[in-house]
């Protein structure tokens, strides 16, 4: 199950999206609570808000007016607001996803993550705050992509798999997060696709969220399209990949010839991608996807050899030690999965 941030880390969030906070009351009114918006109006210090809130959140009626106080346009009123509905929870999942369309974008903020603080509590709103995704304020539409990751579900996930390829990168990114908590079958195929992304960090999102599917068939199937990322342009997508074969041990064989051909590529940069102290390189992880699939890939045996000798002190460690486990095959050695 996924941790629900707390609600203020959230909400600090939505407040990034305000374009006006005004220290005008603002606070709608109705006929059966004219009094209760007359107090709370009247409030001028955040002491005397909060008081206020905290009197309203044990009324009967405490959610039609924490709603209405959401769209008061003081920043204490809507965070002190917010606070009570979302420790309200379920019971204000409705009232608060009406919200969702309100023509105030701060207001619609806010009802996002309150929404968001709720968790699976708030599957109710995931068909309204699927449209958000394509708001025309980007951070709108981003909040409301953490709302559904805490929400979760199968609906929200065929709505990240549609969204794998959305125009806004935190979308993606959020999707290809996400992806790593479902069914394979809903996942990979998704994922697989997002490993063309035009962005390094949506395509190294995509191979650690694979990680999370290494029993599946879908993920052995896709070996070959994970297999191109051993010669991706950028470092740390090389590094993922291979460790993604690390983990899959035996399961690897076919990607032998492939790895051997990128560590040598590895072992030729001359960067400083391999300084001495750097830890994490695709050459470590290489050799010890090598020397976790096993007896079938002693014929790496002589590029790991020339791995001994590098000025990178962790690759020459890895290196020896990959060298032990396919000398020694009957030791049933394996790699240093990161």
């Amino acid at each position: 199950m996924r941790r629900v941030p707390p609600l203020i880390t959230i909400l600090v969030v939505a407040i990034c999206c305000s374009c006006r906070q005004s220290d005008k009351p603002g606070f709608g009114q109705t006929s059966k609570q004219e009094t209760t918006i007359a107090t709370l109006a009247k409030c001028e210090d955040f002491q005397s808000i909060e008081r206020t809130i905290r009197a309203i959140s044990q009324r009967d009626d405490a959610v039609p007016l924490l709603v209405l106080a959401i769209q008061d346009e003081r920043h204490f009123v809507r965070l002190s607001a917010a606070t009570a509905l979302s420790e309200i929870g379920d019971n204000a999942v409705s009232s608060v996803s009406k919200l969702l369309i309100h023509n105030d974008e701060d207001v619609r903020s806010w009802a996002i993550a309150i929404l968001c603080s709720m968790g699976e509590s708030a599957s109710e709103a995931v068909p309204l705050l699927k449209p958000i995704l394509n708001d025309e304020k980007s951070t709108i539409a981003e909040i409301a992509a953490v709302a559904l990751a805490q929400i979760g579900g199968n609906d929200v996930a065929q709505i990240f798999v549609e969204n794998i390829g959305h125009r806004n990168k935190a979308i993606r990114m959020q999707s290809a997060s996400f992806l790593g908590s479902v069914a394979s079958s809903i996942a990979v195929p998704a994922l697989i696709t997002a490993l063309n992304d035009s962005d390094a960090e949506i395509r190294q999102l995509a191979i650690i969220s694979m990680r999370d599917h290494y029993e599946s068939p879908e993920l052995l199937a896709a070996i070959p399209e994970i297999t191109k990322l051993l010669q991706d342009s950028d470092a740390a997508v090389r590094t993922k990949t291979a460790d993604l074969f690390c983990g899959l041990g035996e399961k690897s064989t076919s990607v032998i010839p492939m790895l051997i051909t990128a560590l040598e590529n590895e072992l030729s940069d001359d960067s400083e991608l391999y300084a001495e102290n750097i830890v994490l390189t695709p050459a470590r992880s290489m050799i010890n996807a090598l020397a976790a699939i096993g007896p079938d890939a002693i014929n790496a045996i002589p590029i790991i050899q020339k791995a001994v000798d590098h000025r990178n002190s962790y690759v020459q460690s890895s290196a020896e030690n990959a060298l032990k486990a396919l000398q020694s095959p009957n030791k049933n050695n394996t790699g240093q999965r990161e």
